[in-house]
């Protein structure tokens, strides 16, 4: 099989260049956290537990070693860039992508324009891309000199191929489960098994469930919408617009983003979702309950009209908006009245201070940091608890 014989053709090996790499990430990751330009939800941790579950996954695919090492490597730098935005265009991923390729190849770099517009299902103009990472890699090697020294050492040390594969999974993650899997089908096995492995590190084991549930909450109700170019547009800071922009973010990955039978039908993968898609489930409905009342709405699809009308980002692309279509064809979905009879208050008013608290502590203002916390401590249900400690 190609995997089988992946690690034989390079002599170099990946596993210098990872912890080579892992140092210098990890230091930018934590300098960036510590002066307030990384949030929580894409921190150290994270990087870390999507790498350790990349490996996990080829581990059970029988991958070679240097393969595993690569998917190491990938899921250490696949949120390198960070700005707290979710619009059409230059995403951080995207960038991501590309500013790997470009310190692999400054004199010759071009941007894979096709992996780009495969993503964002528009023209872009090859320039502006040009443009924007060559500005992103000046900006970082002034405020990190060293450690971007120690990284493109590790970068150059990688074949082009081993590259190019990197930074197109990356690209390519940035879009939904079904596109991201139509497009790994089509590439080579090593490749194909490099994006599954992103798929289980990023969108399923950080991406479902419990870990999912805290980065949504410190990243869509509080960086997201703390953002006036972003959800800012849609939501105010209140306590009850931050449980609304929740609620909507889990509508668009629940249903079409990250929809169940989008994911590949692999054992490894039913398992994951499985144990994390109920839990997921079950503190939506607890955000949609208390977004129907605010909203004074009948409805699960009501408030999908209602993001879909107030422009909520990517809610109204033609393959999202075809899924909702379908999910709401023939049903309201979730109503008011269901809602406020299947969930307790306790829990409700739980996932409030789970939703509120995660958020505001990614606030600049201290004193809401502080009010932040505090609500976390009143969480009484065991589960939501223990979901507050998973931001190392």
């Amino acid at each position: 099989m190609a995997v089988e014989k992946f690690g034989n053709r390079f002599k170099q090996k990946v596993s210098d260049v990872k912890a080579g790499a892992t140092k210098a990430l990890v230091t930018i990751y934590k300098a960036q956290e510590k002066a307030k330009k990384r949030k929580s939800a894409h921190n150290a941790g994270h990087m870390l537990r999507v790498s350790a579950a990349m490996k996990q996954y080829l581990s059970e695919k029988d991958a070679d070693d240097r393969l595993k090492e690569l998917a190491e490597f990938t899921g250490l730098i696949h949120d390198f860039v960070r700005n707290p935005r979710e619009i059409s265009g230059l995403s951080d991923g995207i960038l991501t992508g590309e500013l790997i390729r470009y310190i692999k190849d400054k004199e010759s770099y071009k941007p894979n324009v096709i992996a780009i517009i495969y993503v964002i299902d528009k023209s872009v103009d090859e320039s502006l891309v040009i443009q924007e990472v060559r500005s992103l890699y000046e900006d970082m090697v002034r405020e990190f000199p060293k450690e971007m020294k120690d990284l493109e050492e590790s970068i150059e040390s990688l074949s082009n191929d081993e590259i190019s594969a990197v930074a197109d999974a990356i690209i390519i993650n940035e879009g939904g489960v079904a596109s991201i899997k139509a497009w790994a089908d089509k590439q080579e096995d090593w490749k194909r098994l490099l994006q599954y492995a992103l798929i289980y590190g990023d969108k399923t084991i950080e991406g479902i469930g419990a870990n999912v549930a805290v980065r949504r909450a410190q990243f869509v109700s509080g960086e997201r919408v703390n953002n006036s170019e972003d959800l800012g547009r849609i939501f105010s800071q209140s306590d009850r617009d931050r449980i609304a922009a929740f609620a909507g973010e889990s509508l668009l990955r629940i249903y079409a983003k990250k929809s169940v039978k989008d994911f590949p039908n692999e054992p490894i993968f039913n398992r994951a979702i499985e144990e994390g898609r109920k839990l997921e489930v079950e503190i939506y409905k607890a955000a949609l309950a208390m977004t129907l009342k605010h909203l004074n709405l009948p409805s699960e699809k009501a408030f999908w009209l209602w993001l879909s009308e107030k422009g909520y980002p990517k809610i109204n692309e033609e393959k999202i908006r075809k899924k909702l279509e379908e999910r709401f064809k023939d049903d309201e979905g979730y109503t008011e009245r269901e809602l406020k009879t299947e969930l307790s208050n306790d829990f409700v008013n739980d996932v409030s201070r789970f939703i509120v608290g995660l958020a505001l502590t990614q606030n600049k203002d201290e004193k809401e940091v502080e009010r932040g916390h505090r609500l976390l401590k009143d969480i009484h249900d065991k589960t939501l608890r223990e979901l507050t400690q998973i931001t190392g």
